[in-house]
């Protein structure tokens, strides 16, 4: 499983209506029944994937996704084919979410040059954004830097500073990985994206604990947690909580420390994170 599935994070801005179906209907007009049942099936799929259930969003998407390919729409296949990478990365399932990214590179190779909306671009530049934290996840870090570079977003975007980030943390760049997220922080709170300022503030904590700046680090893993929270983020809330009682370990405050594993392991119990759940009852463990 990633230890950034965030995009995952992004699921709101992937689980839109199918404007480029229903622009075509007037309020007044249903829809044909194969789309209308299309977009139910997307509707209980985000349902699902928000309650944490991954298989059943997943087969909600995929229902979605025949029928918008029976009925040649599109915006449709696009749009789902993103949504389920989305869950299948989420779920830990990063070989299931390459191959669905694959499928979406053939559909648009076959559309050639189709007319697409504005949303629809806006889906698949979620698409790169998410190959590029699976090549992250995968240690394909050169490919990861060459997808980085073909993205266009505004430079100073916080999406883009924290991909870089993570990426630098993941070549060992940590001064550099210090300053994007910094970058990136500044950026969020001017765009007011709670999802990127917990990432850019965890992000500065990973950096500053590398480079054994462990109070600084403390503060921002504190930071990040209610940030993560907000975002009903509970496996990166443990994530928060685990740099924190490293934070207090290094610093000799052994209540301190348990009491922040302590934490960190009843947000991994209730993210169902077996990885971080282990990693808090290792310290525990230590004296």
């Amino acid at each position: 499983m990633s230890a950034d599935f965030h995009v995952y994070l992004r699921i709101s801005c992937l689980m839109l209506t199918l404007p480029g179906v229903t622009a075509c209907y007037s309020p007044g007009k249903p829809l044909p029944p194969a789309l209308g049942e299309a977009m139910a099936w997307t509707e209980q799929a985000e349902t699902e994937f928000r309650a944490g259930r991954y298989s059943a969003a997943q087969q909600g998407y995929k229902a979605a996704l025949d029928l918008h390919i029976a009925a040649n729409n599109t915006p449709g296949i696009i749009r789902n084919l993103v949504n389920l990478a989305v869950v299948q990365h989420t779920a830990g399932q990063n070989a299931a979410a390459r191959q669905t990214l694959a499928a979406l590179d053939r559909h648009l190779s076959l559309r050639g040059k189709e007319r697409l909306d504005s949303e629809t671009h806006q889906l698949l530049a979620e698409a790169s954004w998410l190959k590029t934290h699976i090549l992250i996840d995968e240690g394909r870090l050169n490919e990861a830097r060459q997808e980085l570079d073909r993205m266009s977003p505004r430079e100073g975007s916080s999406r883009l500073l924290n991909l870089r980030a993570r990426l630098l943390l993941a070549q060992k760049q940590f001064a550099a990985a210090e300053s994007s997220a910094r970058g990136a922080w500044s950026a969020a709170k001017r765009e007011g994206d709670i999802m990127e300022q917990g990432d850019a503030a965890r992000y500065q904590a990973r950096a500053l604990e590398q480079l054994s700046r462990h109070a600084e680090a403390a503060r921002w893993y504190e930071t990040a947690v209610p940030l993560d929270q907000n975002a009903s983020r509970t496996h990166l809330v443990a994530d928060d909580w685990l740099g924190a009682a490293r934070a207090a370990q290094v610093a000799g405050n052994r209540d301190q420390k348990h009491h922040f594993a302590r934490l960190a392991l009843d947000a991994a119990k209730r993210a169902g994170d077996a990885a971080r759940q282990q990693q808090a009852q290792n310290l525990l463990r230590q004296p």
